[in-house]
Order: structure tokens, then C-alpha cells, then sequence
């Protein structure tokens, strides 16, 4: 047991099963409990990815408990369908994983009750998995089982409620039924500008979501409102929250542009391309869609010359990217031939 601890440590963790596997015959063989040893082997064999083999020890340990009467050994068996459950989510046997997160929810209500803080944690891995199999309204009753065992606890766990209003905003915007995703998205705003403060860069996930739901309902400018709130409150703390604020820009100006409001897509573009080259430099793939588009708006406003930069920084790097005939390359080719050929009045 020493030698496998030691292995452990080492994070030599295939020689430290070698050293289990025999250690469990030992136990076997003199009649001596050896169920720790099948846990510790399965989780061993979780963290490396190996998932049949772990499923394989989880099973021996249910089948070594499954008699046990002790609330321990009992909360011991849900811990080991909890685990079971997220090998089978990751091989994406999704009735698998429910069928296990069902038995540690009914192993862990029968101890507690069906009011126990941890049952709201079972309640969402379940919604998690119906929301992957595209089952919303299975998704949205589980995570509305979750919520009504977070409620009468609202004080102490706000940041586990404010996860639980964010789910049911995401699957209200699965169902379309923006108006109550609002409404969940909103009362999971709140309850994060309660504890982190107003000017926290995790509330943009709210803003974003609410900018979302807001586009889909064609209410551009509420979205774009939303947007800009995303963009305050991030920061630019690293090249990660830098191109999360590029991507906020062109999110708005392609709202301004279904609104015909070129001036302001032409503007957001712009700031988008000013941080992707910050983090990038000006020759990145995608940079591309933006130069192009920023070319044909500096056409149609008459700055010719900066079109023709523009389109050029498009075709170097499409150059690079792709062989020459590739329809991309032949498009800015030919626009290009044009603006050389034909006068600025005719262009």
C-alpha cells in the first residue's frame, strides 16, 4: 500500500495500479476488505482517460457495497455513480449518465431529504445532459428541480442560485421563449452584481446572453446595449479578454448592419480590427472578412486609396493561406484590376 502511495506521489500512476491489482488478490485471498483499493483504482484510471477500465473497478466496488447499510458506505456508493456518471457523459452515453446521476440523487435524498443543498447539483448535471441531447423541456424541469432546493437556502448560496437562473435563461433561449430567458438572466445578473460588484468582468457573460436573446428577437439596439455593457466590464487584462472584446465589436457592427446603420458598422469593425491586431499583428487569417468588408465601406466612402490598402492586406494573406485560382483570391483580383483600371468617379 506504502509502495502505491509512493507511486502516486511520484505520478507513476501505472506502476502504482500494478502495485493495487496485486495488493487487491492479497486482500482477497485473506479475506480482508478491499473496496478502498477498487475506488482508488478506478480513480486512478479516470484521471488518465482510461474510462472502460475505471467503469470496470466502479462496478466491483458497487457490487463489493451494494449490501452495505451504513449512511456512509451508502453516500460512498452515490459518490461512485456521481463519478460513473461524468465517464459517461464524457463518452457521451448520455442515458448512462442518467441513469447513474438518478441513483446517487436517490441514495443522497433518501439520507438527507429531497431539501439537501447537494441534490440541486444532481438536478443540473441532469439538465446538463438533457440540454446536450437537445431535450429542453426535460432540461428546463430539471433545472427548475434544482432552483426550488436553492430558494429556501437563497442567502447562503447565492452564487449556486445565480448558476441555476443562468441555466434556465439558457434553455428558455433553446425553447424561444425569450421573455422568461430575459427574466432568468436578468435575476442571475443581479445576484452577481450582489456579490462580485458592478464592474466585475464575469458579469459580461450575462450581457452577452441577454445581447443574444435580444438579437433574436430583432431588437438590435437593446442588443447592442448589452453589448457595449460587455465590453465595459471586461477589460483588457489579457490577449483572451482582448479578442473577446474584438469578437463584441464585430457582434455590433453586424447588428448596426442589418439596421443600414453603416457609419456605426464601419466604426465597430474598425475598433474589432484594432484589437485582433493588437494581439495577432496584421497579417492573421482573420483578419481577412474584416479587411475585406472594411474595404468595400472605405470604397463606398470615397477613400480609395485606403480601399486599395485594404483589399491588399485581404489578398496577401489569402496568398499565403490558399493556392492561386482560389475563388477568394480571384475576387479581390479582379476588384483590384478594376480600381486600377477605372477612374474614382466610375468606381
Amino acid at each position: 500500500n506504502k509502495i502505491a502511495k509512493a507511486y502516486t506521489k511520484l505520478n507513476q500512476d501505472d506502476k502504482a495500479i500494478g502495485v493495487y491489482l496485486k495488493l487487491i488478490l492479497l486482500k482477497r485471498n485473506l479475506g480482508d476488505e478491499y473496496s478502498d483499493i477498487l475506488y482508488t483504482v478506478a480513480d486512478l484510471y479516470k484521471g488518465q482517460s482510461k474510462y472502460d477500465e475505471a467503469l470496470s473497478y466502479y462496478k466491483q466496488y458497487i457490487q463489493v457495497k451494494s449490501e452495505s447499510k451504513s449512511e456512509e458506505e451508502r453516500l460512498s456508493l452515490a459518490k461512485v455513480y456521481e463519478d460513473m456518471a461524468q465517464i459517461c457523459q464524457n463518452q457521451n452515453k448520455f442515458d448512462e449518465a442518467l441513469g447513474h446521476y438518478e441513483k446517487a440523487l436517490k441514495i443522497q435524498a433518501a439520507i438527507y431529504g429531497d431539501d439537501d443543498p447537494y441534490l440541486a447539483y444532481y438536478h443540473d448535471a441532469i439538465g446538463d445532459i438533457f440540454s446536450q441531447q437537445e431535450k429542453y423541456t426535460l432540461a428546463l424541469e430539471s433545472y427548475q428541480a434544482g432552483l426550488q432546493v436553492r430558494l429556501p437556502r437563497a442567502a447562503e448560496i447565492s452564487a449556486d442560485l445565480e448558476e441555476s437562473y443562468y441555466n434556465l435563461g439558457n434553455t428558455y433561449h433553446k425553447l424561444q421563449d425569450f421573455k422568461a430567458a430575459i427574466d432568468s438572466y436578468n435575476k442571475a445578473l443581479q445576484l452577481a452584481v450582489i456579490t462580485k460588484g458592478d464592474e466585475d468582468p464575469k458579469l459580461a457573460r450575462y450581457y452577452e446572453r441577454i445581447a443574444k436573446v435580444y438579437s433574436d428577437q430583432e431588437e438590435y439596439e437593446l442588443a447592442i446595449s448589452n453589448y457595449v455593457k460587455c465590453v465595459e466590464v471586461q477589460g483588457e487584462s489579457d490577449d483572451s479578454s482582448t479578442l473577446q472584446i474584438a469578437l463584441w465589436y464585430n457582434e455590433m457592427a453586424k447588428l448596426y448592419t442589418k439596421q443600414q446603420k453603416y457609419q456605426e458598422a464601419f466604426l465597430c469593425y474598425n475598433k474589432s480590427l484594432e484589437k485582433r491586431i493588437k494581439v495577432f499583428g496584421d497579417d492573421h487569417p482573420s483578419l481577412v472578412s474584416i479587411y475585406t468588408y472594411l474595404g468595400f465601406a472605405n470604397t463606398n466612402q470615397g477613400d480609395f486609396d485606403r480601399a486599395k490598402e485594404l483589399y491588399m492586406k485581404s489578398l496577401d494573406i489569402l496568398k499565403k493561406e490558399h493556392p492561386s485560382g482560389h475563388p477568394n483570391i480571384v475576387e479581390l483580383e479582379n476588384i483590384l484590376k478594376q480600381m486600377d483600371t477605372f477612374s474614382q468617379k466610375a468606381i
